[in-house]
């Protein structure tokens, strides 16, 4: 049988304050880790591997979010015995600063140390062997791009078993305006078989070996338009069997309306950023605004529009004309 994993970061489980109402975030964020794990003794899928950021902004974590999560995950373990979670700390989950040779706090040390069934591999010297015989193999987070490059120099001299996977959470072709950590195709990833990077909230396949896995559910603006879900991958065979699931809809969205909008029942569910209604230059621009309002019917914009530009003795000819093609 294969080894099969799903591949999930990036959750941000917290309390917010926006968007948030009857605390439906950290709700959402604590139904969808039920979900994995229902989704993985559905397809008798024993691991799930998480590399950072199951939690967001530990500085200031409310104890409901400990506990929720905490609570979530005794009932699955308990439920799901085989399940395993191998783990390693996002930048979100730590509470200190992450340097070479240096200890870090991170809250999933507490999860680390409750559950057997939760694999923590920040440190180096750690790493997991399958029950197939391959190696699952962990970074943390490194706020220095130096630092995460030495640790992975030395992870990469390590004499591991079977194909070797390597859970990184660090800034990798990540197409923002900042200084990526490491290119994808550097050597020092040449001796891993299968690199699955976090921290990135695009899901994308970087190269042959190596993704970004992105975030399941909406986090901010920054998500519009793009595509959240999770990897499902044969640990046997990561090149050819990696692929994305996509549960874009399976969550809200952040989306954008105009004040004064209505909503659909779709709409209503999502996290609606209101931006004001645009403001005319001029009461001409104001009027005609007013006449091509997109809350207006097809056949009203066509109206004000042929009334706007045709001769006043062409005008009830051609709108009759018109106002055929639309029905």
């Amino acid at each position: 049988m294969p080894e099969l994993a799903i591949v999930t970061s990036d959750i941000h489980i917290h309390s917010y304050k926006a968007f948030n109402e009857g605390g439906r975030r950290l709700k959402n964020g604590i139904a969808y880790l039920d979900y994995v794990f229902r989704l993985a003794d559905a397809n008798e899928i024993k691991y799930i591997l998480l590399p950072g950021d199951l939690f967001d902004k530990m500085h200031i974590m409310a104890t409901s979010v400990v506990n929720a999560v905490t609570a979530c995950l005794k009932e699955n373990f308990k439920k799901y015995p085989n399940i395993i979670i191998i783990s390693v700390s996002g930048n979100h989950d730590q509470s200190s600063r992450s340097l070479y040779g240096e200890p870090c706090e991170s809250a999933l040390d507490y999860l680390n140390t409750v559950f057997d069934n939760f694999r923590l591999l920040d440190r180096p010297v750690d790493s997991y062997i399958t029950e197939g015989g391959n190696t699952i193999i962990g970074i943390r987070y490194y706020e220095h791009p130096e630092h995460f490059r030495k640790v992975l120099e030395e992870v990469g001299q390590t004499l591991l078993k079977g194909k070797v996977h390597l859970l990184i959470h660090q800034t990798i072709a990540s197409g923002l305006p900042i200084e990526d950590t490491i290119e994808p195709n550097d050597p020092l990833f040449d001796p891993f078989d299968f690199i699955y990077n976090a921290h990135i909230h695009i899901s994308e396949q970087l190269t042959d070996k190596m993704i970004n896995i992105g975030n399941p559910q909406a986090r901010d603006a920054g998500d519009i338009g793009k595509q959240k879900g999770f990897w499902i991958v044969d640990l046997d065979d990561p090149q050819a069997t990696i692929s994305f699931k996509d549960i874009t809809d399976k969550y809200p969205q952040f989306i954008h309306k105009t004040v004064g909008e209505e909503l659909t029942e779709w709409e209503s569910d999502q996290y609606i950023i209101w931006v004001p209604a645009p403001v005319a230059d001029s009461v001409k621009n104001a009027e005609l605004a007013e006449k091509f309002s997109t809350s207006l019917k097809p056949s009203e914009i066509l109206t004000n529009y042929c009334s706007e530009v045709l001769p006043e003795n062409e005008l009830k000819d051609k709108l009759a004309y018109g106002l055929t093609l639309l029905s």
